[in-house]
This record gives C-alpha cells, structure tokens and sequence, in this order.
C-alpha cells in the first residue's frame, strides 16, 4: 500500500484554497530548469472568471532538487528573482505571469508559488532527446522569437535582465512559435543579488565564467541551442565529434542550412567576444534581412568587430583627448571584449584620478619632454643605495 505524504497532502490543500487544482506534473524542463521546483500543470480560478491552465512553480524546502538543505536561502533567492522578473515582462515571447503567492506551510516550509501562462508546446531538449531536428525555417522563426524576447530583456526593461541560463530545455517550440522561459538564474542591473554560478551544459562561451556576464554570451548560448537542435544532439556531442575543446566554437560548415544561415550563426557563435554580435538587436537585424545580405557580405561581418555607435564615438572621443589611450586601451582589449566588457573597462580606467605607467619602456614610449617621471625602487635597494 503506497502511503501518501502527509506535508504534501497539507501542501495540495493549501494551493486549492488559493484557487489552484493540480492536474499534474510537468515534465523536467518543460517549464522549468527542475532543479529548484517542482512545477505542475494545475487550473486556476483566484480571478473568480473561469478557471485557466497555468505551469504553477512552487519554490519550498520541500522541492529543492539538486540543492542541498543549507541551500535553502538560495532557494527562495532564485524563486523570488524570477517572480520579481516576470512580474514586469510583457512579450509575446516570453510567458506572462499569472499570479504569484507566499505562505508558510502548517509552520514547516516557507513556499513561493509562481503562476505562470502555460503554453502546451514541447521545449527543445524533448525534441533533442526524440532526435527530431529542425529545419531551416524553423530555425530562423526560433532564433527570430528568442532574439527578440532578449532584445526586450537586454534593453527594454528599467534594468537589464541576462538570462543566462538559455539551453534548449529553456526554450518551448511548438505552432511555429518559440518562448523562452525560466528566469531564476538571471543577473537583473550591474549585479544580481549574489552571484550564482550554473552549469549551461556547454551552451555558453568560455567568458561565461569569468566573472563577467554580457548580452553577447545570451546570443551564444542561443546559437549553440541551434547548432545542437539541426543536428539532434547535445552541443557536447558535436564539440566531441569535432575534436574541440569543452567550451569552444563549433564549426558550422557542416549544419544543414544555407551558407548564410551558417555565417549568422558562426558570428553569433565565435569564441572572441568582440567579434560576436554586440546586441540581440543586432543579430535581428541581420536574421530579418538574411535574404538580402549577400554570402559575401555575411562573410564580412563575421570577421569584422561592430559596435555600439554611441561606444565607437566614446573611443573616438578618448583617442582624440588621451595622448596615452593606446596604453589605458591596449589592443588586446579592442579586440576581445565586447561591449559590455570594454564599457566596464573604460569606467574602471578612466574612473582614476591619475594614471600611473609601470613599465619604464612603455614611460619612454609616452613620456614627454617637460613631463614629470618619478622613479620607483624596491624598498632593499633604496636602503642600499642610502
């Protein structure tokens, strides 16, 4: 005889004197990462109207997952973020939130429930796993629903929202429409609320994980959902097959789309963050107008590093008023960070009171006559030389 758990049965009480009826629960990743809640398909009524299907998440110690016990103030950290989120989206693209509750269950567990709109169409990791690929067309109408709820996270909202945690389970597909979802792992402003660091499964670029987080990385990782997608297996897999390195880009050459297509994607694949598409504004840009881009123009942009117009002017500003801007802005930082990376380099560089050149070749190299040059000695040498 199988014996029901009491604490979910007080659980299931609760939520229907709140107006909601489990039907039952949705598969991992269908509408949730799966490893911070447990998520159902359940009607709701709280609006007194007729009752509606929702994907409802219910974030509790009950339903932590892969996250340990002590984790628990990182639980309701991630639910309340992505509640605090949603509660402010509006896209066609992204579901909408229904409603949003918390209580603390017969004095045991504390639960933050999210309602959410449900949409009855699979995510790409069930067609990963049934090995059904996508086409071209399906491709260009995924990357075209996503780019554009990115755009409206990136930019359109009172503080930038990163996703980062896009990879296909996050990511429905059905009736020629796509949704992106799951917005727990998001950085929202400058800095989350702590930093947390989540395994994407190889979707991100390798600058992922430096610390810094940037709208070109939530290009990429969209890319390599993709790549992996018109192949029918992991983007893992495809890196194995290649002999490439864990985080590295993939080649495209061999995808089954056209050769403009394939140039799209390795822009908003490549490894050098400077060269990707600086913006999900961009990348529309591009997708939108693919068929009238020649195989040689996309050939261009792949190689090319195109940035923000007011960033390029900034640049062109410093390098006109900085007679030592080659050394506050080397090359290497010109040509492998984006534009977020660059602008937080600018701000940090040019925050300084002084600049302060270390290296006595680089002092020959910009010094110049009438210039004070004060010279530095290790603390033993300058007792000596007393």
């Amino acid at each position: 005889m199988e014996q029901v758990n009491p604490l979910q049965q007080l659980l299931q009480s609760a939520l229907r004197e709140r107006g909601y009826e489990l039907i039952r629960t949705l598969s991992a990743g269908s509408h949730v990462s799966a490893s911070n809640a447990e998520v159902w398909l359940a009607n709701y009524n709280g609006n007194g109207g007729v009752a509606e299907p929702v994907a409802l998440k219910l974030f509790s110690r009950l339903h932590m997952g892969a996250l340990a016990v002590h984790d628990s103030h990182k639980l309701k950290e991630l639910g309340q973020r992505e509640i605090d989120i949603t509660s402010v989206i509006d896209h066609p693209n992204i579901p909408r939130q229904i409603a949003k509750d918390s209580f603390v269950l017969s004095g045991v567990a504390h639960v933050d429930l999210l309602a959410m709109q449900y949409i009855d169409s699979p995510n790409l990791q069930e067609r990963l796993e049934e090995r059904r690929i996508i086409n071209e067309q399906e491709a260009r109408t995924i990357l075209g629903d996503v780019l554009s709820a990115l755009q409206y996270v990136h930019t359109g909202l009172d503080q930038q929202v990163l996703h980062r945690d896009i990879k296909p389970s996050n990511i429905l597909f059905g009736d020629n429409k796509a949704y992106l979802f799951d917005f727990n792992f998001s950085q929202v402003g400058e800095r989350s609320v702590s930093f947390t660091v989540i395994n994407n499964y190889g979707y991100y670029p390798a600058d992922a994980y430096s610390g810094r987080q940037t709208a070109s990385q939530d290009l990429c990782a969209l890319g390599n959902v993709i790549i992996a997608c018109s192949e029918g297996v992991d983007i893992a897999v495809i890196r194995e097959k290649q002999r490439k390195g864990a985080l590295d880009a993939v080649d495209v050459g061999s995808l089954r789309f056209s050769p403009k297509l394939q140039l799209f994607l390795r822009k908003l694949t490549t490894s050098n963050p400077a060269l990707r598409y600086q913006s999900a504004s961009q990348a529309l840009t591009d997708l939108q107008g693919l068929d009238r881009l020649s195989v040689s123009d996309l050939g261009a942009k792949v190689g090319t590093i195109t940035r923000d117009p007011q960033i390029e002017k900034t640049l062109e500003q410093l390098r006109k008023s900085d007679r030592i801007f080659d050394y506050n802005v080397p090359a290497t930082v010109l040509s492998t960070y984006d534009d977020t990376a660059l602008l937080e380099h600018l701000e940090r560089v040019y925050d300084q009171e002084k600049f302060v050149i270390s290296d006595s070749r680089e002092v020959a190299k910009y010094a110049r006559r009438h210039d004070w040059v004060v010279m530095k000695e290790l603390y033993n040498t300058a007792v000596t030389l007393v």
